[in-house]
């Protein structure tokens, strides 16, 4: 597939490849239902000093959640399913199919990423010079996850956030503080 230039397509490779990142999204899409995209934009939005307001997350949301539920779930569980051995088959066939299944969802990923690039137009917004990136990025994923119904309180998941702002701006006490100062 030919998809077009994408800065936060760019960025969100080059931050997943980091160590633990992945790990770390993971978790929080199996635990809290988080979409990574959304984690992802979260991120890319502070890296570039840029807030987002309750509005913007709720825009994003709505544009993210039909992604999520009609076509990025479904791949992701049939892609599980066939991952189990659920449904028998060659071992050859087996491994072509999860190659496809898996690049079927890479690809859905990056077409919702291109989605969400367009719900914002970030050249409307300042950035912030009062505060650092990672600061900035952890208010932007505490307001994320105050969007989401299966997080009560942002310490349910201040341990995850807490390691992944420290594996993309690997600076532990600026993380440790903004991630304070972002839950108060």
């Amino acid at each position: 597939m030919n998809f077009p230039e994408s800065r936060f397509w760019n960025y969100s490779v080059q931050t997943y490849q980091l160590p633990v990142v992945e790990q770390i999204c993971l978790k929080l899409q199996n635990d809290f239902q988080a979409d990574v995209n959304m984690v992802l934009y979260c991120c890319w939005t502070g890296d570039q000093q840029l807030r987002l307001n309750s509005d913007d997350i709720s825009a994003l949301i709505t544009t993210s959640a039909p992604w999520q539920d009609a076509i990025l779930k479904p791949l992701r569980n049939a892609r599980k399913t066939v991952k189990q051995h659920i449904i028998a088959m060659p071992a050859d066939l087996l491994d072509q199919t999860m190659g496809n299944m898996k690049q079927m969802e890479i690809n859905a990923e990056h077409l919702q990423q291109l989605e969400l690039e367009k719900v914002l137009d970030l050249n409307e917004k300042t950035p912030s010079e009062d505060a650092s990136k990672v600061t900035i990025t952890a208010a932007n994923l505490a307001l994320y996850f105050q969007h989401l119904e299966t997080v009560s309180a942002i310490n349910d998941v201040a341990d995850e956030l807490t390691q992944l702002l420290d594996a993309i701006y690997q600076d532990e006490e600026a993380t440790q503080l903004a991630l304070m100062s972002a839950a108060g």
